[in-house]
């Protein structure tokens, strides 16, 4: 933080709402580490200046949202902001207010930026029910509002298709753009974090041995032969298990920290297939990767998200294993609707939520790559949850959007370079399975690799 002899932010206008409040210390204060006073300004209208030491930076007039208006049907004034002097930017953003439509300097701006912040860090569509829900109760990029828009999304020399922002922590872009001729703020450097689900965690250790033996007579009578050899190396010690890429892991992450989100669910396929938490690997697992260092968090079965019963007996049973954490917390198939489910996650305890991400595509599902601690729309008030969003998941780029290793790399490299830029924060959610080369997956350990490296990378380099 800035000692009280150093410049600050001031906002100047009407009595600030806590959605105002909640904005402003997500983006100023927590990202940027500076003091921000609030200036009560009768004289100022509907409008709000942002100055830093005593010099405007941007002015707006107010929103409805900002200011406490609710409801699915407000008209949030979705539109596309685009200047040339400074830094070049387009961006399509909420919050524009008819007032401002005529304002093209610098300092004026035609929406409001703190509107723009809470009502992507609140997932405000997502929570009215403006977004398609797939077969698992996840949102859909499909209906995002810059979907169908044309030509490209900008920061300075960087561009995307404007149809792809959701690629970019679009409301950090929009403050680094704000900022830009600020000369004296800290500058930011882009934070790595690394983590790894473990949904399956051995192909073929950690099994009973009547449960081996039945999988292995399966295989023999489909002829599935080199399965049946490989268990039978595997069982006998002559072989490492295929998913078995925890040491890999560590070796690799020497530089960073890792969170691991383990499942530990009861098996009830098709979604919960992982090994019996009633054994002995999974608690042995555990106490490997958090000796090591790490936070292993707990991983929800797809049924916790929707039973409290589930829940309960879920987290009990994961606090009750040595370095188990169930205070940090990523859902099964990243379900969990915001707001509800935050309200959820406070009443258990949770302190930290690292689930909100793109199932199926890539990018940040709220704007924002930093976390953030949650708003609760019904009390109009913080909740002591710390939001941690994901910016890529792999299954999202090898299923859902169908790119190849190669593909994913070209990809994830364009965007670490504009989170760089703006300082924000890569977190990244892998799998043992994913990195083990093993079947559809071969060839993307080498692509995890090439993420690490680009992360590492300072910027410009």
């Amino acid at each position: 933080m800035t000692s009280p002899s150093n410049p600050t932010f001031t906002l100047r206008g009407r009595e600030a709402s806590p959605r105002q409040r909640y904005a402003i210390a997500c983006v100023l204060e927590d990202v940027y580490g500076l003091k921000v006073t609030w200036e009560v300004d009768a004289a100022a209208g509907d409008r709000t200046m942002l100055l830093w030491d005593n010099r405007e930076v941007a002015s707006w007039f107010n929103h409805p949202l900002a200011l406490g208006a609710s409801g699915r049907d407000l008209p949030l004034g979705w539109s596309i902001w685009e200047r040339e002097e400074g830094k070049t930017l387009r961006l399509m953003l909420p919050g524009f207010v008819q007032a401002m439509e005529d304002e093209g300097d610098a300092v004026s701006l035609p929406f409001d930026p703190l509107a723009a912040t809470f009502h992507a860090l609140t997932c405000w569509d997502e929570q009215h029910g403006k977004l398609d829900l797939d077969t698992h109760g996840r949102p859909t990029t499909a209906q995002l509002p810059w979907r169908m828009e044309p030509g490209m999304a900008r920061l300075g020399s960087r561009e995307i298709p404007m149809s792809n922002q959701h690629h970019w922590p679009w409301i950090e872009v929009m403050w680094h753009a704000i900022l830009n001729d600020v000369k004296d703020l800290p500058a930011l450097q882009m934070s790595f974090q690394p983590t790894f689900d473990v949904d399956v965690a051995y192909k073929h250790l950690g099994r009973s041995r009547w449960k081996s033996l039945l999988l292995q007579a399966r295989d023999l009578v489909l002829g599935r032969w080199p399965l049946v050899t490989e268990r039978r190396l595997t069982l006998r010690g002559k072989k490492k298990d295929a998913f078995d890429t925890y040491g890999w892991i560590l070796d690799c992450h020497s530089k960073e920290s890792i969170g691991w989100f383990v499942l530990a669910a009861d098996r009830k396929p098709p979604h919960d297939i992982g090994l019996d938490p009633h054994g002995e690997a999974l608690p042995a697992l555990v106490e490997v990767l958090g000796q090591a260092g790490n936070v292993v968090g707990w991983h929800p079965s797809y049924a916790a998200v929707d039973s409290q019963t589930v829940r309960s007996l879920e987290k009990a049973r994961f606090n009750s294993w040595r370095y188990g954490n169930a205070l940090v917390v990523r859902t099964h198939y990243l379900r969990g609707t915001p707001g509800r489910w935050w309200r959820e996650a406070v009443a258990l305890g949770m302190e930290s939520d690292a689930s909100l991400g793109w199932s199926r595509d890539v990018g940040f599902r709220v704007g924002f790559s930093r976390s953030f601690v949650a708003y609760d729309l019904d009390t109009e008030s913080i909740l002591p949850l710390v939001v941690r969003p994901l910016a890529v998941m792999d299954t999202a780029m090898r299923v859902g959007l169908g790119w190849s290793s190669l593909d994913a790399r070209g990809h994830m490299e364009a965007m670490m370079e504009l989170v760089k830029e703006v300082g924000g924060t890569w977190m990244s959610c892998w799998h043992n399975t994913s990195v083990s080369d093993e079947g559809e997956w071969q060839g993307w350990r080498a692509t995890y690799l090439h993420m690490v490296e680009v992360a590492r990378r300072p910027q410009g380099a």
